[in-house]
């Protein structure tokens, strides 16, 4: 059974409150669209914001050497501007130089000792890299500015929930739901950390998320693991079809699906669902050896011996497919 890991969710976080939370005003010029910036830039290529609003926006259309460039200029015309720091961290974020990015956000808290957006990310950089401790000092500063800042305090709740303070990381994924009740992610997150404790209150929180966003499909999922932990079939399956309807490339959601009809003896069933896991991850080998261990069920020795025998190829030492191989084998040699 896969689940879904908080690496990815931290990742998606981070990229989710960049630029919301800043308490910086927005650049002097309002523009929509690089063209936009890059006439404005001709005629004044010294306006520091301009360039750092144009190295995000380059950002965001993937350009990163452009992005690069015009972060550089910004902040050699302007090194004292928040917004332009701000953005000069944002861009080097991306680019993998997460020290440039620390130090200029740290530079940037300095300057303004009411500044949120920088702290924020601060933070997150910390939380990312597992260092708890400054996470929790540039938090503590943000909640002293803001005290009902959601992103905050559902950042800080994650960073309970990584130490082990599960009762700590409630009360404060709960208080971002206090201070924004639309804050998808934690009522997802709270999901979360209800399941690892077993505790039915998760499917309530699920469910919440699920009417925010329904059309979020690791929601889906991470409901019909909960269920599926609890042998409750039916839900889970009905999760996972969810899943699948929103997006039927959800690999992970086809193949506990075909998990659950093994359990459940629905061979042929079983068979379909890890052949549209395939489908959509041809170097799936569990999904093979789920495919096979079907077939051979279904008496179809030669396909399952020949799904066997990919699965080995994929992962040489995956006992299973090996037991497998020897058990369709041996009835097809006595067969002969």
């Amino acid at each position: 059974m896969i689940r879904v890991g908080l690496l990815i969710f931290a990742v998606v976080f981070f990229f989710s409150c960049a630029q919301e939370a800043s308490n910086e005003k927005e650049s002097a010029v309002e523009l929509s669209s690089n063209d936009s910036l890059r006439r404005v830039l001709k005629n004044d290529s010294t306006d520091a914001r301009a360039l750092a609003r144009l190295a995000l926006l380059e950002l965001q259309e993937r350009d990163l050497k452009k992005s690069q460039l015009a972060a550089n200029k910004a902040i050699r015309l302007d090194s004292n501007d928040t917004y332009v720091l701000e953005s000069f961290g944002d861009v080097f974020f991306v680019l993998n130089q997460t020290r440039k990015s620390r130090d200029v956000w740290t530079r940037c808290a300095e300057i303004d000792e009411n500044n949120v957006g920088c702290r924020l990310k601060l933070a997150e950089l910390y939380f990312a890299v597992r260092n708890y401790k400054p996470a929790l000092d540039w938090l503590n500063e943000v909640l002293l500015i803001e005290g009902r800042n959601a992103n905050a305090l559902f950042l800080k709740g994650n960073v309970f929930k990584e130490m082990g303070d599960t009762a700590n990381a409630i009360k404060f994924i709960q208080s971002a739901i206090d201070a924004d009740p639309a804050y998808f992610d934690a009522y997802e997150q709270l999901g979360v950390v209800y399941a690892a404790k077993d505790d039915s209150l998760a499917v309530v929180y699920y469910k919440k998320a699920i009417e925010l966003r329904p059309n979020e499909p690791n929601t889906y999922y991470n409901l019909g693991v909960y269920h599926q932990e609890r042998e409750e079939w039916n839900r889970a399956l009905e999760a996972y079809a969810a899943a699948v309807q929103i997006a039927p490339s959800h690999y992970n959601s086809h193949y506990n699906m075909g998990y659950i009809n093994v359990l459940l003896s629905s061979w042929n069933q079983g068979a379909v669902h890890f052949t549209d896991a395939l489908n959509v991850k041809q170097d799936f080998y569990q999904a093979l050896y789920g495919r096979a261990y079907c077939l051979e069920m279904m008496g179809d020795v030669r396909r399952a011996k020949a799904d066997y025998e990919a699965a080995l190829n994929m992962k040489v030492d995956y006992q299973p497919a090996k037991e497998g191989l020897a058990r369709v084998e041996k009835t097809l040699n006595y067969g002969n």
